[in-house]
């Protein structure tokens, strides 16, 4: 690095005063290295999306010219979720390369704007790139902290002297909403899994990157019967030390609520998640080609969907008529009367939007017909009838006979029947003559053979493990309630005097409860715990909540109703990934590998 250079090369901040030191920490949970940040953050919002996309837009502002992007995976899916490839076009991007590319070509004339996670793999391969540049200057931004260590062995390498800046820019985790978030983590179920430290590592790295690019010092609380939650802490806490108190860090364990992730949804965004699954902002179809088509779910690059991603299922057939449709048709007769300079002049001017809106039209209607057609095909109306009930009442007589007629019928799925009876089994796991066995078993008879339909024991291993991983005596706090009392009863029978339009909405997720209770200043320590040195003050305004296990899109919609109210708390969600009932299948039976060795 040239003298010029290195007089730049310090960590960036954003204007946040940190101070970062080696130490070393010793605990009951081992020994351990890292960076101490201590933080004096300016007031600001809980927006992550507009965080991201701040941190984007002047790394590419800042740095005039033609310039390359140079990024590694995870960072490419983080801006794709915040940015178009045309916005980033329009910021002198000359073009997308992959830091791990073989066949990227040298142009010596174009500086690269290089946004990279701190790993050990992207470090080695620049140290690779400076013996050789194939580019005239290299600006380094990494997503998060960087290692000690780490500026020297990269000026040491930097022997052509064509780094000219390295920088911290903490968008190090993926924005899906502008209240919701993930980190995109294989499961996170339990410290005996062999992937643990590494997991432990980028969780804390995660948080860190999270309250660092909100501007924001949290006091901490966590799952208190959750060793994982009580771990995660530790780890952030060492790497994160704030001077004063200012919004709530919650760490929940996702065997609090284990019940949420294995409910069918019905609000779009959730659907789409449940039946056909969201990856990073996108969603696979069978096209009119009848080949797979893919298509960009984004509240930032569509409004529409914006609008309607947290409707009911019922009323999106509607709004999609007489909304989105019905602009179409407009707009395309508009465009059909084209009879002058004028005209013509007009129709160039809004072609991009109207091509836009025929997008539009074309992804929603085809995503609401998908999402029709399994609904049918999966009987899904009838099993969430069900499902609902097991988990918004208590009625052991008529809950054991529904799962029961519905499996000896075979009309479902074995997976719509293996979340029925895991929904039963944590309901009822105290009732004396619970059935959870016996209807095993019935599953196991009428699901057996060779079929596409038939159980696996996949299936089974995630039945059998669910009540050890979200038990009552895993669990932090009253997931169905606790004691019954004359506000509850009430509370009930409104609920019930609702009416049946409402019998496939009636559950509301745990976390709305504990929201509720933090906001009140109600929070019990026995239930939620503090982290070190730190202790109870005025009820949050601001609350960031980490679902450890993964996060749910009916948590997320809970979360903007709250979000919506003009007096209410300001929240944000995020999770080590986001959750359907076939990924929380999938995780209970890998929970069920852990523990068994």
């Amino acid at each position: 690095m040239s003298s010029h250079s290195r007089a730049h090369v310090q960590p960036h901040r954003d204007h946040a005063r940190l101070h970062i030191t080696q130490q070393r920490i010793s605990s009951k949970h081992g020994t351990s290295e890292g960076p101490i940040c201590t933080m004096d953050f300016r007031n600001s919002g809980m927006d992550v999306i507009q965080a991201v996309q701040d941190y984007i837009t002047k790394m590419l502002s800042n740095i005039p010219g033609m310039k390359v992007f140079l990024l590694d995976k995870e960072t490419m899916s983080i801006v794709s979720m915040v940015f178009s490839h045309s916005q980033v076009l329009q910021k002198e991007v000359f073009l997308f390369e992959l830091l791990d590319g073989k066949n990227r070509a040298p142009m010596q004339h174009l500086k690269a704007i290089c946004f990279l996670r701190p790993t050990a793999e992207n470090r080695d391969t620049l140290v690779q790139e400076f013996k050789s540049p194939k580019y005239g200057e290299y600006h380094l931004f990494f997503s998060n902290t960087i290692p000690h260590g780490w500026i020297e062995e990269l000026a040491g390498a930097d022997s052509m002297e064509c780094v000219h800046g390295i920088q911290e820019y903490f968008a190090d985790y993926y924005p899906i909403n502008n209240d919701l978030l993930s980190l995109n983590l294989k499961p996170v179920v339990s410290p005996q899994q062999d992937n643990w430290s590494i997991l432990n590592e980028r969780m804390a790295e995660g948080l860190a990157s999270i309250v660092l690019s909100l501007k924001r010092q949290p006091v901490i609380r966590y799952s208190a019967r959750s060793d994982v939650a009580e771990r995660v802490t530790r780890e952030f806490q060492r790497r994160v030390k704030a001077d004063q108190e200012q919004p709530l860090l919650l760490i929940i364990d996702r065997r609090d609520d284990p019940i949420t992730p294995l409910l069918t949804q019905w609000t779009y965004q959730a659907m789409v998640h449940e039946i056909l699954n969201i990856d990073n902002n996108t969603v696979t179809v069978e096209g009119a080609s009848k080949k797979p088509e893919k298509m960009v779910l984004s509240s930032m690059q569509d409004d529409w969907y914006k609008k309607a991603m947290y409707m009911n299922y019922g009323d999106l057939g509607v709004k999609v008529k007489d909304e989105l449709v019905t602009e179409y048709q407009t707009q395309t007769k508009k465009n059909q009367t084209i009879e002058s300079i004028d005209d013509i002049k007009r129709f160039v001017e809004e072609y991009s939007e109207f091509k836009k809106l025929a997008g539009h039209v074309t992804k929603h209607v085809t995503l609401l017909g998908e999402l029709d057609k399994k609904i049918k095909e999966r009987r899904l109306l009838k099993a969430s009838e069900v499902e609902q009930s097991l988990a918004c009442e208590t009625d052991h007589s008529s809950h054991v006979n529904d799962v029961r007629n519905l499996i000896e019928s075979g009309e479902l799925r074995s997976h719509e029947m293996i979340r029925l009876i895991m929904l039963y089994a944590i309901r009822y796991e105290d009732y004396p003559a619970h059935e959870t066995e016996s209807l095993r078993q019935v599953l196991v008879e009428r699901y057996s053979g060779d079929g596409p339909n038939r159980v696996t024991q996949q299936q089974l291993h995630a039945l059998d493990s669910v009540l050890r991983y979200g038990g009552k005596r895993s669990r932090s706090g009253e997931l169905f309630g606790g004691p019954k009392n004359l506000t509850s009863f009430v509370n009930n029978l409104r609920r019930e005097m609702k009416g049946v339009e409402n019998i496939y909405t009636q559950h509301k997720p745990y976390l709305k409860s504990v929201i509720e209770q933090a906001v009140a200043g109600r929070l019990k320590e026995t239930d939620y715990a503090f982290g070190a040195s730190q202790q109870a003050g005025q009820p949050p305004r601001h609350i960031i909540i980490f679902m450890v296990g993964g996060a749910t899109y009916e948590e997320a919609c809970l979360v903007h109703e709250f979000n919506s109210q003009p007096n209410g708390p300001k929240v944000l969600l995020a999770g080590t990934k986001m959750l359907n009932s076939e990924s929380f299948v999938a995780d209970m039976a890998y929970f069920h590998s852990v523990i068994r060795g």
